[in-house]
């Protein structure tokens, strides 16, 4: 007679298939999210495609100075346009790595599209061949979210501070960054700490980047709500939070307030700092769960 776990393999073999089609190693050394187009191709070895080999390595070491460039090669109608940053906390070598395997890997999972972008962990590219930046509604809607399977323990006080501190970081970086660029962290409870970030590409207004931002944060209530972190993917920004910490805390912070010319309180007793126990978020961190249409969005794990 068959043991029960034979009898219900093909119920776990489903649910195995199903998990690994839902979660994906989040930013993962080998996981790559990307879009390719599929409404303009070229062909190998044409005008375009020559513009194109041109473009990203020029487009690579444009980035390197200021962490942000936007170039062109050619003419119409073979002309392309690129466009890529790197995160405003990474070195100049890290960016330079990224940007590397990014335009690499680029050509490689869009072999024809006139159109592409990627996202890694630590910068952004992307080609085209329409001007940037772009005001087609379909690129000011685009959004892919990536998050966090494990759940905060009180949602609605986390989704408050969330909201609180993503609001901050959206108006520091469309008003008051050169590099539209800025971190911040907020005390959720005694022993967990929330970290977010967002960047915005610079050839945009700060209105732009205020408008961006904010679409992004809008869809963090409506389909993450209460999940310990995310990332929101657009062509024109980046926003990301998590409980654990996942940039050069020393970049990006708020510069601190002005001295005080109020009456000086006396300082309270000495205490000791809690500590923070992040070894506990160790399998959480590790899984995502991906949002949106699966035929239009790619990973590579």
């Amino acid at each position: 007679m068959p043991s029960p776990l034979i009898l219900k393999l093909p119920q776990i073999l489903f649910l195995s298939a199903l998990f690994t089609t839902v979660y994906a190693p989040y930013w993962a050394s080998k996981t790559i999210w990307y879009e390719c187009s599929t409404d303009s191709n070229y062909t190998t070895n044409s005008t375009y495609h020559s513009n194109l080999n041109l473009l990203l390595p020029s487009l690579s070491s444009a980035t390197l100075s200021t962490g942000f460039a936007t170039l062109s090669k050619g003419q119409p109608p073979d002309q392309v346009f690129g466009l890529a940053f790197c995160r405003g906390d990474v070195s100049q070598d890290e960016c330079q790595s990224c940007l590397s395997t990014a335009d690499q890997d680029l050509l490689q999972l869009c072999p024809s599209g006139k159109s592409a972008a990627i996202w890694p962990e630590s910068c952004f590219l992307r080609y085209s061949n329409r001007s940037f930046p772009s005001s087609t509604s379909d690129d000011d809607s685009f959004r892919r979210i990536l998050y966090n399977g494990g759940n905060v323990s009180e949602p609605t006080k986390f989704e408050k501070l969330l909201s609180e501190l993503l609001n901050n970081l959206t108006e520091r970086a469309a008003y008051q960054s050169v590099r539209m660029f800025a971190t911040g962290e907020a005390e959720f409870m005694t022993s967990t700490t929330l970290y977010g970030l967002v960047q915005c590409t610079r050839d945009q207004s700060g209105d732009d980047c205020y408008r961006c931002l904010t679409v992004s944060a809008g869809e963090i209530p409506k389909s993450i709500w209460g999940k310990q972190g995310a990332a929101v993917l657009a062509y024109t920004c980046i926003m990301r939070f998590e409980i654990y910490p996942f940039y050069n805390e020393s970049v990006g912070a708020a510069p601190p307030p002005p001295p005080s010319t109020d009456t000086v309180s006396p300082p309270p007793e000495a205490s000791t700092p809690p500590v923070k126990e992040r070894g506990k978020y160790e399998i959480s961190k590790s899984f995502i769960l991906f949002i949106g249409e699966l035929s239009c969005s790619h990973s590579i794990t």
